[in-house]
């Protein structure tokens, strides 16, 4: 039984550590702190910002600003971990953090870019540039003169390439240097060995709407027009321009409707008075005073209690949600709105 017991907590054991927590910003009255995925505030409200964590899944740093110590006139900027611990402390005017898990970068003055090791805080590198790529904890920076490329390994290791450009390119499981000289491609890895060709095909330019969806995206609007009249609706797409639900405002009760793009009512409520799209998956409507928000499935997600709802990041449907009680915080897709429970929203 004790051998079984002990692979269990093992088990366990290397879960809760494969997986970390997932923490949030939120904000009460203007200043922010963190709040975990219980709902427990972690840091209180005290910073001026707190982004969002970049790639969520295994990143544990993100940006945060304050004032800097003459007062609320320079804004500065820093780096604090998933416990609100301030692994670099805030006193850059410019800075950024794309989840790569190693580097952050300065930018001051704004033809420089510094980097800077998260762990210990130092700069590796300092330079004028024109453009810079990472990934991975990978970095590459191009010269303002075009030519010559700064590239760093993993070790810190530098290494000057002078071509065309540098690419960070998918290597089996990580990343690797592409590098362009007079049309030869050269690899390296992240530990700065020479290593195979490591292409990998070209990559997709991304869906277009094609004809045969225009002419469904018309069929459906005559059909509705037809039903209902043109001036009670509108229309909210999704990243392809395809209808994915219609708006609906009745011009004899001034009340709103949600509908699907065949037309059947799929949200409604007596006291909604005002409706509108936020992107291609969330619809905001008022009730009174408040505004909550319905999926364009109809499925309602938030409940109305928010003063201001808005778009916080496009790329995974994250909203910030403005509640009624004078905190903030961040509604990702599965309905969850992160404020902490003494907001009174649960």
């Amino acid at each position: 039984m004790k051998p079984l017991y002990f692979t269990f907590c093992l088990f366990f054991f290397i879960h809760i550590t494969a997986f970390p927590q997932r923490v949030f910003p939120y904000s009460y009255h203007g200043k922010y702190g963190l709040i975990d995925a219980n709902y427990n505030i972690i840091i209180e409200p005290k910073y001026k910002h707190i982004d969002l964590f970049p790639g969520y899944s295994d990143n544990p740093y993100t940006i945060f600003s304050q004032y800097d110590s003459t007062g609320e006139i320079i804004v500065v900027y820093g780096i604090i971990d998933k416990n609100g611990k301030e692994v670099i402390p805030a006193k850059f005017t410019k800075l950024e953090y794309d989840g790569n898990k190693k580097y952050a970068f300065s930018m001051t003055p704004s033809n420089t870019i510094e980097v800077l090791d998260i762990l210990t805080g130092k700069s590796i590198h300092k330079q004028t540039y024109s453009k810079y790529i990472s990934k991975a904890g990978l970095v590459v920076i191009r010269a303002p003169d075009g030519d010559m490329h700064t590239m760093i390994f993993r070790d810190h290791t530098i290494r000057q390439h002078k071509g065309r450009y540098v690419n960070i390119v998918p290597a089996d499981d990580s990343y690797c240097y592409e590098c362009s000289d007079s049309n030869v491609l050269t690899y390296y890895d992240a530990d700065g060995n020479l290593v195979k060709d490591y292409r990998q095909g070209g990559y997709l330019a991304g869906a277009e709407i094609n004809n045969h969806g225009r002419n469904k995206n018309k069929e459906i609007w005559i059909a509705l027009k037809e039903k209902f009249g043109e001036s009670t609706l509108s229309r909210v797409y999704d990243d392809n321009r395809l209808i994915v639900c219609v708006i609906y405002k009745d011009p004899a009760s001034g009340k709103y409707k949600l509908l699907n793009p065949e037309g059947d009512i799929i949200f409604e409520d007596d006291e909604i008075s005002a409706m509108s799209g936020l992107n291609s998956m969330y619809i905001k409507f008022k009730k009174g005073k408040y505004w909550g928000v319905v999926t364009f499935k109809g499925n309602a997600s938030f409940k109305a209690e928010f003063k201001n709802i808005y778009v916080l990041s496009k790329e995974h449907n994250y909203l910030w949600l403005e509640h009624r009680s004078g905190y903030s915080g961040v509604g990702i897709t599965s309905g969850k709105v992160y404020l902490p429970k003494e907001s009174g929203y649960y």
